[in-house]
This record gives structure tokens, sequence and C-alpha cells, in this order.
């Protein structure tokens, strides 16, 4: 057994380590990075504007084992005042796994009391349980952020309640399919709602977006970007992934997926994934076509 005194000198030492690396994130320009369970083997990035931090594993069920680290790496970011893009952000992993997950909401085991906007969960796969179950999966996300946070930082820095928030909605995740329901796109599409919902309703206070690219996203909705503002605000920004060097990430400041305004490009670089702060010009621009 480790003693506390001895423990203490291990977490200051792994602290210092993290201090290190946190320190050089005050390099200010466009261009950010974000992080989550796929860096946990590799070195963090020596500098970044801005950084996204992903709290889950891969699963809306699952934590980021090295979310504390990966805090600690990215408090010091200086953030961009010009695009109103702090320098932490926060990112969770969505789903719609449907009835047959173990922790899909069931009037029986008490898990489906709330009312949704669709009505009363009854515990199948239907848009209020999809709603349920995501406000739910939200609702964790958001503890794993307000408990990570005072342990990554000298403060008890409400990073989860002042921090952006993005919805990651890819393919890759468990979603209602055509061929598993005549009505999986608006299954899904409660399910997102569900998430966003959640997030307020846990206590997230600053702004929330959504993190896809237009295949993935009509993949999953149905939905082209000019008939997704019946579903979704306008003040939900996107985050457009999919792009493979810079010049395509500015080129993908245009190309709004849920038909609101773009706030950030997503492209590869080497091991890392980066991310361009679109211009507020074109933001502007994108609501009024909306």
């Amino acid at each position: 057994m480790i003693l506390r005194s001895q423990a203490r000198v291990v977490l200051l030492g792994i602290a210092t380590l993290l201090l290190g690396a946190a320190t050089a994130l005050a390099t200010p320009g466009t261009v950010g990075y974000d992080v989550s369970y796929p860096q946990c083997e590799i070195a963090l990035p020596p500098s970044a504007s801005f950084a996204i931090v992903g709290v889950n594993g891969g699963l809306a069920n699952d934590p980021n084992p090295c979310l504390v680290q990966q805090l600690m790496w990215a408090v010091s970011a200086p953030g961009l005042r010009r695009a109103g893009l702090p320098g932490v952000s926060l990112y969770l992993n969505a789903a719609d796994p449907g009835d047959d997950v173990a922790d899909w909401p069931s009037p029986g085991a008490g898990t489906a009391t709330a009312k949704t906007p669709y009505g009363t969960c009854d515990g199948s796969w239907s848009r209020a349980c999809a709603f349920t179950y995501a406000t739910s999966r939200a609702a964790y996300s958001y503890a794993l952020a307000a408990t990570a946070a005072p342990a990554a930082t000298a403060m008890a820095l409400p990073v989860a309640a002042s921090a952006p928030w993005w919805i990651d909605v890819e393919t890759g995740a468990s979603w209602a399919t055509r061929s598993g329901s005549r009505e999986w796109a608006q299954l899904n599409v409660a399910a997102l709602r569900g998430y966003l919902a959640g997030l307020r309703a846990a206590g997230a206070r600053g702004p929330v977006g959504l993190y896809s690219d237009a295949y993935q996203w009509r993949a999953i909705t149905g939905l082209a970007p000019r008939a997704s503002g019946a579903y979704f605000s306008h003040a939900i920004h996107d985050w457009v992934s999919g792009s493979t060097s810079l010049a395509r990430a500015r080129r993908a400041c245009a190309r709004a997926f849920s038909g609101s305004a773009v706030t950030i490009a997503q492209f590869t670089e080497g091991a890392y994934d980066r991310d361009y702060a679109c211009p507020a010009l074109r933001r502007r621009a994108a609501r009024r076509r909306g």
C-alpha cells in the first residue's frame, strides 16, 4: 500500500511533467488540437491555441481513461478572443443503440421516469426512450468532466459548466438504421435532441454544438442541411470533420452539415487531429443564409 505522503509525491511528479506540457500551450493562432482516449498512449502536442478534450472512451457509456491528464495539458491553452473560442472545450460520444443494451431506459428499472417531447418512455426503442437514453448518457458524460476537472487543475475550475461542449455524431457508433426500423431517422434525431437537452439539464452553460460531416450526418439523421433547421437550432454550431489538410479545412468552413454555422473544421496532421477556427464573418454569413 502506498502511504498518503508517497502518493502525494507521485501525483506531484506527474503534475509537474504535465504542467511542462501545459505551459507550452501558449502559441496564439487559429489552429488547435482535439484529443481523447486514442492519444492516451502518445505524447500530447507541444502547443495549441485551443484544445478540445473527449470525455468518453469511444462509447457513450465509457470514460476516457486519461481525461484528468489531458485536461491538465489543455487548461493552459489561451483560447481565441476573435473567434470567441475558449482554451478548453469538451466533447462526448453519442449513440442510439436501442433496447438491447443494458442501460436502455426501462420503467421497471426506474430509469424511464422523466417526460420527453415525445411522450413517456415505455422501454421500447421509441423516440421517447431514445431521447431518455441520450439525456442519461449526456448527464453521465458531463459528470465525467465535472469530476475530472478539479483533479486536473490547481483550482476547482467549473470546466464542465462553462466550456463549450460538442456532440460527436459518427457512423462508427451504434445508431438506428434503415434495416432495423422504418423510423430510424426519427429515432436518431430524438436521441441527438436528448443529448443536447441532457447537457443543459446537467449544468452545461456554454455553447453546445455538433461534430460530424455531411455524409455521416445524413446517414444518421436522414437530414440535409436545410431540413435540419426544423429540428436543431441555428444557435447550435457545427464542427466539421474529414479534411486532410489545413487548406481543405478552411474551405470546409463553408460546408455546414446541420444548416447552422461552422465554428471549427478538423483536419489531420501526422498522429494528431488538428482544428481550424473558422472566421467569424463566415459564421455570420451562414446564419443569414439559414
